[in-house]
């Protein structure tokens, strides 16, 4: 039975996401509870002092993988990034980063090879976010401000009409911020459903989500979902997941 659509939007009842500062790598804390999942929003210059350490736990693969991206400044990030995945996963399964095995679905997203532990994550510019929790489908998406985009125009071409409409109602300097608050919610959804960002991004209906920092949504096949917004001072994101959690924290590090 497909997902599609979005039949139901309410504010959530779960507890609201909680934003703690990460002051160095030395603050990970121990392993994750049951019912509890952690957002960790960090940028390449945190993480550029902990780059020997993080480097040592890739794999061959991985490396060569990093050495893919043409700008040197890509290729550096992308090894950071890759090490600090393995950093956090690791450190919330008490084991050593270089032991961690991954596979990918056929859509490619990302797994423990042993589903020891939920994750996602997502990069856009200088930031990473991982999210990670015990169990359960998650997603997350993050997007840096600042992009030159008009958002009317993409939305009225890419986003369902309601979406749209409800922009074009809104005063010039408040249509991005909504737009990215939706456009993080979609991707952030279909990475949880394992599926493209365009295979079903005009087809997501959040335009009932205004104002709320977390909902619950009840898709066509009568999953209930949860989804919680943040953001900091340079990117917005959503983190998305079918179990019932009932803490998120958000660790961050600018």
């Amino acid at each position: 039975m497909s997902r599609y659509p979005i039949s139901r939007i309410e504010p959530s009842a779960l507890s609201p996401l909680v934003a703690c500062p990460l002051r160095n790598w030395g603050d990970i804390p121990p392993p994750l509870k049951p019912q509890e999942a952690q957002v960790w929003l960090m940028t390449a210059r945190s993480l550029e002092p902990y780059r020997s350490e993080l480097e040592r736990s890739l794999s061959d693969e991985e490396r060569a993988r990093c050495e893919r991206f043409v700008r040197r400044e890509d290729r550096e990030r992308a090894r950071l990034f890759r090490g600090a995945l393995r950093r956090i996963l690791a450190a919330h399964l008490e084991t050593d980063p270089i032991e961690l095995q991954f596979a990918t679905s056929e859509n490619g997203k990302p797994a423990l090879a042993n589903d020891a532990l939920a994750f996602n994550l997502s990069h856009s510019g200088n930031w990473l976010a991982v999210a990670c929790a015990h169990e359960g489908d998650m997603g997350v998406d993050i997007e840096v401000r600042g992009r030159d985009l008009n958002p009317l125009d993409v939305a009225n071409h890419s986003f369902c009409k309601s979406e749209a409409a409800r922009l074009a109602e809104l005063p010039l300097p408040d249509q991005l911020p909504l737009f990215m608050k939706w456009w993080t919610a979609k991707e952030a959804t279909l990475k949880a459903w394992g599926e493209t960002l365009f295979s079903g991004v005009g087809a997501l209906d959040f335009s009932r989500w205004i104002a709320e920092p977390s909902i619950a949504f009840e898709t066509a096949d009568k999953t209930r979902w949860h989804a919680w917004r943040f953001e900091r001072r340079d990117v917005w994101g959503t983190i998305v997941t079918d179990h019932a959690i009932q803490r998120v924290t958000l660790r961050y590090a600018e």
